[in-house]
């Protein structure tokens, strides 16, 4: 059996407030436009020698006030021995545990951190030293796939409006977690929604 991490993107809800920008009356009521912007991005690699796999991923969003979240993710499996193990901690907070830049036509990527079983923001099962993530790579032409557009979301009593641009590629990942230092595959998915209007 082969531990595999499926890594859900919750763009549909990460929207980062900004100032308003028009407010027009319409008959005895007032609309109100507000634009916002929002992004998510993930990263997935992974390690299988025909016996251990194990498989990192992190991910990086923003929420409805503007606040950034990371989640970072590492599980073990070992099919002959049957031990297994996992991490997964959600941090309040952005920075650099996640990292996918476009230079160019080109992806830089980077995944790391430290996963610490006695945090608070970590829930973890067989886990009993930090684990430490330290990856770094690029994309490869294996997978890619870009699309772009508008769409539209509706809730009671809100309705929003966007333009998207999404990416999804492969990638090459060198560096290790704690001692295994791969070879790593790995996969990317990076959205980013603009030009976004809440009508009241």
């Amino acid at each position: 059996m082969k531990i595999r991490v499926l890594v859900t993107g919750l763009l549909g809800c990460t929207l980062m407030a900004a100032p308003l920008v028009h407010s027009a009356p319409i008959g005895d009521r007032v609309q109100q436009v507000i634009k916002y912007k929002s992004y998510y991005d993930s990263l997935w690699a992974s390690f299988y020698d025909g016996n251990v796999s194990l498989n990192v991923s992190g991910s990086v969003y923003d929420d409805f006030s503007g606040v950034v979240s990371t989640s970072l993710y590492a599980g073990y499996y070992n099919e002959a021995t049957g031990d297994s193990w996992f991490i997964s901690c959600n941090f309040p907070a952005g920075g650099d545990a996640v990292s996918i830049k476009q230079v160019n036509e080109d992806w830089i990527l980077g995944l790391k951190g430290t996963l610490d079983p006695a945090d608070v923001n970590c829930t973890a099962s067989n886990v009993t030293a930090p684990v430490v993530i330290d990856l770094s790579g690029h994309d490869t032409n294996d997978y890619r796939s870009a699309s772009a557009g508008h769409g539209k979301s509706m809730s009671p009593g809100e309705s929003w409006k966007y333009a998207n641009k999404s990416y999804q590629f492969s990638a090459d990942m060198i560096g290790t977690v704690n001692s295994m230092d791969g070879p790593w595959s790995g996969s990317v998915s990076t959205s980013r929604n603009y030009n976004i209007q809440k009508i009241k």
